[in-house]
């Protein structure tokens, strides 16, 4: 078995990642798990996160790993595929292409720190639709039982600030399952994208090509992966 396939096989343990939530216009801690056949995958093809939300919302239209004729696709629909970046889907000569993306990671939990109650519970109700959301409060700060039945009231968890750990005071709740929506891939993406960045695992620079070239790379359509 090859370093790369063995890299891909092995489970990850989730990881934190400091500012890896955003959504409407706040920011927080996350606690990830990143998917390593999609991160092995992406590293091979030199594609990082992909945010672009309507390109998003268009993939979840499509199914993953099965064909689709170009044929049946909006001719907007189909000039947004072939400006997506490599590695995002492949194709046979612009007859059929294949959606190869998949979302990157999961958040499994994200972590609002600040001292003033509040702001930091204002903060997390804006993440409480997309993944369980805490606040984690400072080891000197008090917490009456009204804050804690605030927090609960809206399903996030408290912890707080216990030595190098944490004491959790309320648990968060798990936001309800469903239909996976752009905005919540998008939210990985932005998840995925930091935790690139904050543990130095940036995709290989690609040689400068014409994105829009067919001849690129020797590459039928541009979003062609190899």
């Amino acid at each position: 078995m090859s370093r790369d396939v063995a890299s891909a096989l092995t489970p990850r343990a989730p990881a934190w990642v400091e500012n890896g939530a955003r959504l409407s216009g706040a920011r927080a801690n996350a606690v990830v798990t990143i998917n390593p056949f999609e991160h092995e995958r992406r590293m091979q093809a030199h594609l990082g996160a992909v945010t672009d939300l309507a390109l998003l919302d268009l993939f979840l239209t499509l199914p993953q790993g099965w064909p689709v004729a170009t044929t049946a696709l909006d001719p907007e629909d189909w000039d947004h595929l072939r400006r997506a970046p490599r590695g995002c889907w492949t194709g046979d000569h612009g007859v059929d292409i294949v959606r190869l993306l998949q979302r990157p990671c999961q958040v499994e939990t994200v972590v609002v720190d600040g001292d003033r109650w509040h702001k930091s519970l204002e903060t997390a109700r804006r993440f409480a639709a997309a993944a369980p959301v805490v606040v984690r409060t400072p080891a000197d700060a008090r917490v009456d039982s009204s804050m804690l039945w605030a927090a609960q009231l809206l399903g996030i968890g408290v912890w707080q600030v216990e030595g190098a750990d944490h004491r959790v005071l309320v648990a968060p709740e798990v936001p309800p399952g469903g239909v996976v929506k752009a905005a919540k891939w998008r939210f990985e993406e932005w998840a995925y994208r930091q935790w690139l960045t904050t543990t130095g695992s940036r995709t290989p620079r690609r040689e400068p090509e014409t994105v829009l070239d067919p001849t690129a790379a020797s590459s039928s359509e541009p979003g062609r992966s190899h």
